[in-house]
């Protein structure tokens, strides 16, 4: 059986790809900065973020699981049909990104109003689960994380660990922005602003290449699995020294 560390260094370059996601950073710092209780406001929005992340977990979970028991009796060429489907999903998005302008920016931005009552909090938190359901450079890594760890054969409790720190990374940049206006507001604002100046302006270009090398891995993966087999794929990466096919090997013989 698989071990759960195992499993999660397989999965972490897709988890920790999720992590880097600058709207999210720049809408929890718009909701950081605004008047009134603030902080309830953004936790409101990371709780709408949180929900829309566990159910596309779940959803993605039941579906790949249907997937594979529907197809018991050849698993192995599904799960590389789907290796090369997300990645070329992820490639197909390296191109958008990195084909994308950027957008201009708005005259004037309607914002939800501060006034701290249930239907003000229940706006935000729909406005996080829409933010992160339609976001592009996140859930597609949520559903590649999923697929490996229904792929693999680690206990039902390794599985839930590894999901959970899926959603941790996801989570990151609305969690930690709040967690430091929390400490200490001039204090995060030191750190947080430099930091969404650097993302503004290097982070379309680093999502695009992670997209690319990402996506490629999976479709060599799935391409690689599919003519000659996972098993006799693994027994030929296992005797190589090509240096893609060691990167085969880190991230897939475990």
């Amino acid at each position: 059986m698989e071990s759960t560390i195992s499993l999660l260094v397989r999965i972490a370059p897709f988890a920790i790809a999720s992590a880097f996601s600058g709207s999210l950073l720049a809408a929890t710092l718009i909701i950081l900065t605004g008047k009134g209780n603030s902080k309830m406001r953004a936790l409101t929005f990371s709780l709408g973020i949180a929900t829309a992340n566990i159910f596309v977990i779940i959803v993605s979970y039941f579906l790949t699981n249907l997937i594979f028991s529907a197809v018991e009796h050849t698993p192995e060429t599904v799960s590389a049909v789907i290796d090369v489907v997300l990645g070329a999903l992820l490639v197909f998005i390296a191109v958008i990104i990195a084909l994308s302008k950027p957008k201009k920016k708005p005259k004037k931005k309607r914002q939800i109003s501060a006034e701290q009552t249930s239907a003000r909090l229940i706006r935000y938190f729909l406005v996080g689960f829409a933010a992160m359901i339609t976001n592009l450079t996140s859930i597609p890594l949520v559903i590649v994380v999923v697929k490996e760890t229904v792929d693999s054969n680690v206990e039902i409790l390794g599985q839930v660990v590894v999901l959970l720190f899926t959603l941790l990374m996801v989570m990151m940049p609305v969690l930690l922005p709040w967690l430091l206006y929390s400490i200490s507001p001039k204090y995060a604002r030191k750190i947080l602003e430099p930091v969404n100046r650097i993302i503004k302006k290097y982070g379309k270009r680093v999502m695009y290449i992670v997209f690319f090398i990402l996506g490629a891995f999976l479709i060599i993966r799935g391409s690689v699995e599919l003519i000659i087999g996972k098993r006799i794929a693994y027994k030929m990466m296992s005797s190589t020294k090509i240096p893609w096919i060691l990167i085969y090997n880190l991230l897939s013989a475990f």
